[in-house]
């Protein structure tokens, strides 16, 4: 249906069958990319793009609305982060107080999250030095930017009430309590690191996932030869994981 309205724009009754043409591209495209088959994937993020080339309406419409979150979303499902990054960035910027907004947010930090673990996995390749340091700088970049939008996600999701919190919610305000001290980490930043881990782990005393911030806290306080307190640490991570 979906299908026939967009093609009879070009028809005897195009005029009148403009504004349902139009409304039909992202219901297709998300019908598309749910049906479990990749190979319209591609069809359906020509309609997405489509929507956004700015010949169906401002970008305050719903239908730019929710395009943009559809592509950000493919983008970032196919792991194409950098793009998904620009689309869920725009979308921030566009929609501040949208109510799917934290999620967003939540979303843009891990893709630069990942995106940063992409480019330290390419540093095995060969290339020139300028080229290496060019993608040490880009690592930092991502990892730096995604301990700010964690750090807002937190903001954002944190002021709800918890049990106005949806499913997806809940998980990205607690995910993003343990990235940050995952991002402080992987930056080498090995105090920062552990203050974001004892800030997930008192949040999350009873949560199973605190034992991953007790380890990275021993593993941090390794790091900095803090052997003293790397021995205090394991002896209260191994308690805690007795009581699991």
């Amino acid at each position: 249906v979906y299908k026939d309205l967009i093609a009879a724009r070009d028809g005897s009754s195009g005029a009148d069958i403009g504004p349902f043409a139009d409304a039909s591209h992202v219901p297709l495209a998300q019908a598309y990319l749910y049906d479990e088959d990749p190979e319209n994937d591609a069809e359906a993020e020509k309609l997405l793009v489509t929507a956004l080339g700015g010949s169906m309406g401002s970008t305050q419409t719903e239908l730019f609305r929710d395009a943009l979150l559809e592509l950000a979303g493919l983008y970032d499902r196919t792991d194409r982060p950098e793009r998904a990054i620009e689309r869920y960035e725009e979308f921030r910027e566009r929609y501040p107080d949208d109510p799917e907004a934290g999620s967003v947010v939540f979303k843009l930090a891990d893709a630069h999250r990942r995106l940063a673990d992409i480019i330290e996995t390419s540093l095995h390749e060969a290339m020139p030095a300028a080229e290496h340091n060019r993608r040490q700088g880009q690592i930092v970049l991502h990892r730096r930017r995604a301990i700010e939008r964690f750090g807002e996600t937190i903001e954002r999701l944190g002021a709800k009430r918890p049990q106005m919190l949806g499913l997806y919610e809940s998980i990205a305000l607690r995910n993003a309590y343990f990235y940050l001290g995952d991002c402080a980490y992987d930056l080498g930043e090995f105090n920062e690191a552990i203050s974001y881990y004892d800030r997930a782990r008192d949040r999350y005393v009873d949560n199973p996932a605190s034992l991953v911030a007790m380890v990275q806290i021993v593993n941090a306080y390794i790091a900095t030869a803090q052997y003293g307190r790397a021995r205090t640490a394991n002896e209260r991570a191994k308690r805690f994981y007795a009581q699991i």
